[in-house]
């Protein structure tokens, strides 16, 4: 978005030596700056006690690579508090986004450095910002448009593509970018109950885990490359409640049934608290997840219209999608009050 409106803007983001990012980003046509991690360790210990020394390091590091640099945007992550301090000291703009409804200790950070904070929803942890959703890809984006302008069609034409039957029920699983052998151990025991209703099932098992076998109705893959299509093919989405999966099902007008991750600082049901409110969507908790739970919630959801087609509305109703325009608005307005 930010070159739609400056086609010279100069776009680089910063990992680590070791991340994804180092295949991700650079075959998208944007630099890769590394630095290094100065991660805060959970417990006492050695790495707790080196930790000035790692991050005065990782701060020198990251000032001399953002050296330039018109504005900073965070999404948080042990990289992004490196990035806030390193920016703060340069004196260079900082924009932080906060996608998750309870803030992590490097946005809170952030929070303090900048008037400039965009959230997805009212973020506990940080007292100011504008909410603006969650921005997305462009393809997310033009499936999640279909979907609400024809939706028989557009789902009939993403099963297509994802090889399943076109005019079969449909229930999506997924566990994030790894998979979750909770989630995954709890469909294999439903499964064949799922599958005697007529319902088919598109599974995303996480690429660390062992693929199923394939059999009629069921479609084993290790990860989603077009999850843009699994969620347009989709009636229900049963899956961890990120960030951006909660996000992303209210774009598409989702059902979904989430089970929310049990670590990290509670998050995850918090992010889906806002879905299960309005009926959009329901928790299962992770010590209460099992084979006939999960069978018999999805069975129930996806034999009953009404309220399928309820859930529906109040997804796409909380839905925010033009939040990626909205945060290349801000980085404009900062970057032109420098010039």
């Amino acid at each position: 978005m930010v070159r739609k409106s400056d086609p010279d803007a100069r776009i680089s983001f910063l990992a680590t030596s070791a991340g994804i990012e180092n295949q991700l980003v650079p075959p998208r046509g944007y630099d890769l700056l590394t630095v290094p991690k100065a991660a805060i360790p959970r417990g006492i210990s050695k790495d707790l006690l080196l930790l000035p020394l790692n991050l005065m390091r990782a701060v020198s590091v990251t000032r001399r690579k953002i050296a330039g640099a018109d504005v900073i945007v965070g999404f948080g992550g042990y990289l992004a508090g490196t990035a806030y301090i390193a920016a703060k000291l340069s004196r260079i703009p900082i924009i932080v986004h906060e996608a998750n409804a309870k803030a992590g200790l490097a946005n809170r950070l952030g929070s303090f450095l900048t008037d400039d904070v965009a959230l997805c929803e009212q973020t506990l942890g940080i007292g100011k910002g504008v909410v603006i959703g969650l921005p997305m890809r462009e393809a997310l984006l033009t499936w999640a448009h279909r979907i609400r302008t024809d939706p028989i069609e557009s789902r009939t034409q993403a099963r297509r593509a994802l090889g399943i039957e076109p005019e079969k029920q449909t229930l999506v699983v997924m566990g994030g970018s790894q998979g979750s052998l909770r989630i995954n151990d709890a469909i294999a025991k439903a499964l064949d109950q799922i599958l005697a209703n007529d319902i088919q099932v598109v599974h995303a098992v996480g690429g660390r885990n062992v693929l199923p076998t394939k059999r009629p109705g069921y479609f084993p893959t290790a990860y989603l490359n077009q999850v843009e299509l699994a969620y347009a093919a989709a009636d229900l989405l049963i899956a961890r409640s990120g960030a951006a999966t909660c996000q992303e099902t209210l774009a598409f007008g989702l059902p979904a049934i989430f089970v929310p991750l049990p670590h990290g600082n509670g998050e995850q049901e918090l992010n889906a608290a806002p879905l299960v409110k309005v009926g959009a969507g329901v928790i299962i908790r992770d010590e209460l997840l099992d084979g006939e739970t999960l069978g018999q919630t999805s069975i129930e959801i996806l034999k009953d219209e009404e309220r399928l087609g309820r859930m529906r509305q109040a997804s796409a109703q909380l839905a925010r999608l033009d939040a990626a325009q909205e945060l290349a608005g801000m980085v404009i307005r900062v970057t032109d009050g420098r010039a």
